[in-house]
């Protein structure tokens, strides 16, 4: 399990991917077939639903892998707290609209394309 802070349409984001690997020896996870992209509902936080998204992986085993998505604008590190008040960051349309939140997911979705 991965976690880390992306930035999305200029929001700095809490991610995080979980690979299933059979073989913890192995230097690489084996390529998965299937990635579940999960975001969040309500609290839309995804570091809450990291043990449910690691169970479920292991439950179905190799080649499923898992990303997970917060919203912008609720982050919990000191790189996603108060974006919209720094300036050159957090654009309030992305965080504050619901289309925005869209085009968050959507942008997101297009790098976790390009990562398989």
């Amino acid at each position: 399990t991965t976690r880390h802070v992306k930035t999305i349409l200029k929001w700095p984001t809490d991610v995080v991917s979980i690979d299933h690997a059979q073989d913890l020896s192995a230097s690489q996870p084996p390529k998965a077939h299937t990635v579940l992209c999960f975001v969040p509902g309500n609290p839309g936080l995804v570091g809450w639903y990291v043990p449910m998204l690691q169970a479920l992986v292991r439950t179905l085993g190799v080649g499923y892998a898992a990303r997970g998505i917060s919203y912008a604008g609720h982050g919990v590190t000191k790189e996603t707290v108060n974006v919209e008040k720094r300036e050159g960051k957090g654009d309030r349309d992305v965080s504050w609209t619901v289309d925005g939140q869209i085009q968050h997911k959507l942008a997101w979705i297009d790098g976790i394309e390009q990562e398989f």
